[in-house]
């Protein structure tokens, strides 16, 4: 679903703090800044594997776009294209985990904002989309799905809804027309993704450091190659670098800002993300056609 240039211009228009900058720097020198490994897409033969919990949507959508559903590091991107539109992630908080994305089709004058909660939007029809993500129950609050995704298509202005949205994200999501009552598929997970082709890195001198092709190649590589014990001390590696750098801007009293987003709480206190730019740029990371 996501020009270089524009891309470069977002990234270094953000300082970073004198800490944060040296150990980045200190975690770039290790790596051949052209390091990443990108992965076939998800399968979902027999539904998907039961450890992976939804909806973070960073990992939901890095796996859909060609990366293993590791649990994201604070700051860490994920930017891909596919045909006109691109698509940006941030992961906004550690604890709790929040991902934030940006997603714009200048084709199709679509945009997409999503922190926890999505809200598609068709700039030409005015048409916008709720949903939200919930635990189905099949009996006396047993059973059922944590899959399942509701919501309803409607009218910005008015309110007015047209559509409701019923379904489970990792297998089919069904839109009923409200006036007729008629009920069409919206989307079959397992004819999506089967589609998916691997990604393929386009431009790699443009890839950020955050990048989660980046940050997790050697876990990557290692379970690509089936080295599990090499897999695992590589993931302590990363984890153990994110660690550092909590002490140390805990130590200096910095406090982590997003790069691409801003970040406020509603009086719920439910997270609220803005991005920082109107459209998502070409990534260096394509998805074939």
């Amino acid at each position: 679903m996501l020009s270089i240039f524009g891309a470069i211009l977002l990234r270094d228009s953000f300082s970073c703090p004198p800490i944060t900058r040296r150990l980045q720097d200190e975690a770039a020198a290790e790596r051949p800044a052209t390091t990443a490994v990108l992965t076939p897409p998800l399968s979902l033969e027999g539904g998907l594997a039961a450890e992976h919990r939804p909806p973070n949507l960073l990992r939901r959508v890095l796996s859909l776009f060609g990366n293993a559903p590791f649990n994201p590091v604070l700051g860490e991107t994920h930017h891909v294209s596919r045909g006109s539109l691109n698509v940006l992630l941030e992961q906004v908080s550690h604890h709790p985990p929040v991902s934030a994305l940006h997603a714009t089709d200048a084709t199709e004058n679509v945009e997409l904002i999503w922190c926890h909660k999505p809200v598609p939007r068709c700039k030409d029809s005015g048409l916008e989309a709720d949903l939200c993500y919930y635990k189905s129950h099949v009996f006396l609050g047993f059973g059922g799905s944590s899959k399942s995704v509701r919501g309803k298509i409607l009218h910005s202005k008015t309110l007015k809804t047209i559509y409701e949205i019923d379904g489970q994200w990792d297998r089919i999501v069904k839109l009923k027309d409200v006036h007729s009552g008629e009920v069409t598929v919206l989307y079959d997970a397992k004819k999506a993704i089967s589609g998916l082709k691997t990604p393929i890195l386009q431009a790699p001198q443009n890839m950020w450091p955050t990048e989660s092709a980046t940050v997790w190649s050697e876990v990557s590589q290692a379970i690509l190659n089936k080295e599990w014990g090499k897999a695992s001390a590589a993931k302590q590696n990363v984890e153990e670098k994110q660690r550092k750098l909590q002490r140390e801007r805990k130590s200096s009293g910095e406090l982590w800002v997003p790069k691409h987003f801003t970040v406020t709480h509603t009086k719920d206190n439910e997270w609220d993300c803005s991005p920082l730019e109107q459209s998502v740029p070409p990534a260096p990371i394509i998805v074939p056609p």
